[in-house]
This record gives C-alpha cells, sequence and structure tokens, in this order.
C-alpha cells in the first residue's frame, strides 16, 4: 500500500493520497475511535469518501476490529456503508483504514444548534421514526448489533431530512450467555444505567433508552435526563414545553426507565408508538419512518436498468403493486419504446377477464397503443401485445402525455391524481425515450451484479444525468437487484458510488419461472410479498413522502 512519504508522523494532509485511490480533501472528525477524513475517491471520477484511521492502541484497537466486524456485516441506507478496508502497514506506520460513502449533510449536533437548540415535535419524533428503521434492521441481525452511542454527533441530516446513523465504534454483537457488558461504555446522558458495566447486559432496548434521552434533548432545549432518576422525574418534567401531550410525557417515561423490561421491547414497537402519538396530534405530519399513503403529490416515477435483463419492468410493477396494495392510487406505465413485454409477463388476458364488468368500464388507455385494467388501487396502462416496438403502425414511440407529466393520469374513475410508476427499462437511452430520466421526479436506477454488461457508455450517461438531477434538486436512486452471496458482493454494491437505496434477492429461479407460468406476481406469493416489501421500504417512503418540490 502506497502511503504518503513524509509518513504518519508528520500527519495527514490535504492532497495526500492513500492506497493509490484515496486523495485526503480535510480532516472532518476526530475522537477517541479514530480520525475520519473527507477524500476523492480518484477510480471514480473523485466521488467522495469518508476515511476512518482506525486507532492502535491496545482497547482502542480491539473496538476497531469489532467496527469493521460490524460494518462489514450490514448493508442499509440509514447506515454507513463500507466501500473499502486497508489493513495497517507495519512498515510505514499506517494504522488500518476503513473507507465509507460520504454522509453527507450535518450532525443533528451542528443542526440543533443553528436552529437555535429549538425544535418541533413533528420533526423530532420524524428524526426518531427514522431512527427506529436503521435499529430495526440492526436488531434483528443474527446475532443482533446493539449501537451503544446514539447521539446527536452520530446522526446524520442530509438537506431533505434524511436521517443516518454513523460510528459504531462501541457498537457490540449481542452475547445471550453473557449476564453483563464488561465495560463501561457510551455517552453520559444518553447511555441507559446497563451500559455502565454493573446492571446486566445491552441489548436492543438499551438503544431505545437511547433514542428516549434523544427525544428528550431535542423537546428540552438541549437538556440531558438525570440517569439517577428512574423515568421521567419532576425535573426532567420542568424542562420541557407544557403544550406537549401527555401521551409524549408518557412515551418518555417508558423509553427512560432504569430496567429495560419496562421500556419499548423493540425498535418496530417504539416506531409503532410514535406514529400513534403523532397521529394523534396532528394529522398532516409526515414521518418518514413510515409509510404514509394520505398525501396528494402525484410524481411521476421513473425506472431505468442498467442493462436489459436487470430487472427493471420486474421492479417497476412490483412497486407499482405494493403502492396500489396499500391504498396508494399508483398506475405502471410501459413506455413505448420498449418492447411490449409487460402484458404477457403479467398475463393480461386473465387479469382483464378477472375485473371485467367492475373495473374494467372505468379504465381509459393512454392511446391506441396501450391496453389495460385497474386492480383495486393499482392501474396498469400496457403496450398492445402485437404493438411491436415503438406501437402500432405509423404511431411515434414518443410518450408526450400532458396528463401524465402533471400527475394528472385519468386511468381512475373520476380523474384524481395518482402515481406514474413509468417504466423505461434498458431503453431510457433511446431517443424516444430520453427526455424522461432528467423529467421524472424521482429516478430509480436498477442494476445488478452481471457488471460485464455494465457498458462504460452507460456509465458515463448514468453519471451525467445524476449529475443534471442534482443541480435540479432531483431524487435519484438505485436499486441492487439480483442481490447473493458471492465474493464481489461488496465491490458490487459499492460501483455507483453510493449505498443502494434498496437491496432486493435472487427470487429460487425455479420457483419463480413456474409461478409467472400460473399468471401470478412476485408479490402474490406470501413469503416473498414479505421480503420485498421490507427491501423497498424505502423506495416506498420517498415515493409517498414526496412533496413536489422539484418542477418537472
Amino acid at each position: 500500500m502506497e502511503m504518503f512519504n513524509r509518513g504518519l508522523s508528520a500527519g495527514i494532509e490535504s492532497g495526500d493520497i492513500i492506497a493509490e485511490r484515496y486523495e485526503i480533501q480535510a480532516l472532518v472528525g476526530q475522537g477517541g475511535m479514530g480520525a475520519v477524513y473527507a477524500a476523492a475517491d480518484l477510480r471514480l471520477g473523485g466521488k467522495k469518501r469518508a476515511l476512518k484511521l482506525l486507532p492502535t492502541s491496545s482497547g482502542a484497537g480491539e473496538n476497531a476490529e469489532a467496527e469493521v466486524a460490524v460494518l462489514m456485516r450490514i448493508n442499509h441506507p440509514r447506515l454507513p456503508q463500507i466501500i473499502d478496508y486497508l489493513p495497517s502497514d507495519t512498515l510505514t506506520g499506517m494504522p488500518a483504514v476503513l473507507v465509507m460513502d460520504f454522509a453527507e449533510g450535518v450532525t443533528l449536533e451542528a443542526y440543533f444548534e443553528r436552529s437555535g437548540r429549538r425544535m418541533e415535535l413533528d420533526r423530532a419524533v420524524d428524526i426518531a421514526c427514522q431512527l427506529c428503521t436503521a435499529l430495526d434492521y440492526l436488531h434483528l441481525q443474527d446475532p443482533p448489533i446493539i449501537h451503544r452511542d446514539i447521539k446527536p454527533s452520530n446522526i446524520m441530516l442530509d438537506s431533505t431530512g434524511f436521517v443516518r446513523l454513523i460510528d459504531f465504534g462501541i457498537s457490540r454483537l449481542v452475547k445471550h450467555n453473557q449476564q453483563q457488558d464488561t465495560t463501561k461504555l457510551g455517552t453520559p446522558g444518553f447511555a441507559p444505567p446497563e451500559q455502565g458495566g454493573d446492571t446486566g447486559q445491552t441489548d436492543a432496548r438499551s438503544d431505545l433508552y437511547s433514542v428516549g434521552a434523544l427525544l428528550y434533548y431535542m423537546l428540552s432545549g438541549g437538556c440531558l435526563p438525570n440517569l439517577q432518576a428512574n423515568g421521567l422525574g419532576a425535573a426532567e418534567r420542568r424542562q420541557l414545553s407544557p403544550e406537549l401531550p401527555a401521551a409524549v410525557l408518557d412515551l418518555l417515561d417508558r423509553l427512560l426507565q432504569h430496567l429495560p423490561v419496562r421500556r419499548p421491547s423493540s425498535a418496530a414497537e417504539l416506531q409503532a408508538l410514535l406514529i400513534t402519538l403523532i397521529d394523534g396530534h396532528d394529522k398532516q405530519v409526515t414521518v418518514r419512518g413510515r409509510i404514509q399513503y394520505e398525501q396528494q403529490a402525484s410524481p411521476v416515477v421513473g425506472v431505468v436498468s442498467m442493462s436489459a435483463g436487470s430487472g427493471g419492468t420486474y421492479t417497476a410493477i412490483t412497486i407499482a403493486k405494493l403502492l396500489g396494495e396499500a391504498g396508494r392510487r399508483t398506475i405502471y406505465i410501459e413506455h413505448p419504446a420498449l418492447e411490449p413485454e409487460a402484458y404477457m409477463l403479467l398475463d393480461g388476458s386473465q387479469r382483464q377477464r378477472a375485473v371485467q364488468g367492475r373495473d374494467r368500464s372505468n379504465f381509459r388507455p393512454l392511446d391506441t397503443r396501450y391496453t389495460g385494467w385497474i386492480e383495486g388501487d393499482c392501474g396498469f396502462q400496457t403496450l398492445c401485445p402485437d404493438a411491436g416496438r415503438g406501437g402500432l403502425g405509423r404511431c411515434s414511440a414518443i410518450l408526450e402525455q400532458a396528463e401524465l407529466i402533471n400527475g394528472q393520469v385519468t386511468t381512475f374513475e373520476g380523474g384524481e391524481p395518482c402515481t406514474s410508476v413509468l417504466d423505461l427499462s434498458s431503453a431510457w437511452m433511446d431517443q424516444a425515450a430520453s427526455e424522461w430520466p432528467g423529467r421524472c421526479d424521482i429516478l430509480l436506477m436498477i442494476a445488478d451484479p452481471s457488471i460485464a454488461r455494465w457498458t462504460r457508455r452507460r456509465l458515463a450517461k448514468w453519471q451525467e444525468i445524476r449529475s443534471f438531477r442534482s443541480v435540479h434538486s432531483r431524487a435519484t436512486y438505485w436499486i441492487a437487484n439480483k442481490d447473493i452471496d458471492f465474493a464481489g458482493r461488496r465491490e458490487w454494491l459499492s460501483l455507483m458510488g453510493e449505498p443502494p437505496l434498496a437491496v432486493m434477492e435472487l427470487l429460487t429461479p425455479r420457483e419463480w419461472m413456474e409461478w409467472q407460468w400460473k399468471g401470478r406476481w412476485a408479490t402474490e406469493h406470501r413469503k416473498w410479498h414479505v421480503t420485498l416489501e421490507k427491501s423497498l421500504r424505502p423506495v416506498l417512503q420517498a415515493i409517498v413522502s414526496y412533496q413536489g418540490e422539484a418542477q418537472r
């Protein structure tokens, strides 16, 4: 491993290059668990990375190794994504380096200070709910992963309010045969009593105590609960606004209990309590930690794929179906630049017969190239199977529907606005479809591990589109499809330069083929439905929380 010529003793400076790949830009954090630098990834056009130099002292070294072990196991959009790991080099004195995606934004600590140490209830609950999503993922690992250091400086907020939980320096894997923790760790005020090392071992409920302390911190103007108090004491209550609903005080009291058994049992339960709490306070509050379907914004969601066969159509249909099942009026649209596929893939003739005389009378095709049907709150605009690429006869493959652009597709009776899921798949670079990747309110790229089909031309065009959309503040994500456990998996998940918003596992090929021949979709399979809804939850949340700021 190449290191800078001056060696570690002279310190790391801007411009230093590590491993012939990462160019140091600035020091962004320093703590007992190591220094963190911002760096440019020279192999990926200067993509910003976070480089954490892990401490080498005996105790700190053990924690550093534990952090690496934890991060190597996790893959979630609200958690750090490990890109590379560089072992220590005894010859140069270079410590081990952990390379992660760079979490844009500011810490909750900095945000809170800039806000005058004041935060509204809905904002605080929104942050707590998003944290619960990440904690639920960690606590459901086998064995469970406990963060143990939830505090404002370990929470990042980007410009949209998206929350990420960082710094796993003192996290641990639960050892069920261990009676108590052997080391006092955590941040005073945010750490629960059991992290003191003498009242039992930490488990998932320890992180929930910290969420309660964080909520109290945000709602009290920056105060910390007294660890000696069992629950929310009189002194703590005096620091809170008298206008807070009693349900908020009751929940804080449960979270700050000394005995873990008196706290909520899981992050999922806490999230449900938070949602119930805020729903009772204000029905219009947007909570990002759950899927909320009441909002009226009707975005156009474009779905593209890195190559043919990556699963663009499969993902677009699945997203549309999941939204429709949950009561969100959604329309799947197959772009005419594609070969007609969705009708046969969904066994359209059988589905049209099933709704004949019930919803069929309400269906209006976009134009003569389309046919389709309505299933509950999900409509399908599929190309006629005999249309051929580019539509019927002399019809242009261009799709220029003013209603679609304005979110007013009238597939449903009454013309109510609905979310449009536009399937562009691998045709997104064709001239007939080329305007839509930049125009869609939300753009999703689908990529599978078959990187032999990832052409340089497509990668370059994707980077160009991402940059354009970033300048115009338009949401752009990628989804990893056909996920399996293989040697290059971590490298595959890092090739886009940022972690995927969702990872979808590869369905059993034989069972999936048999299911299709029965005219069934993956969401109609009980086991797959649960897996798909959980995997795509961050995507569904991004769609339903769309507020319409971007101009189409």
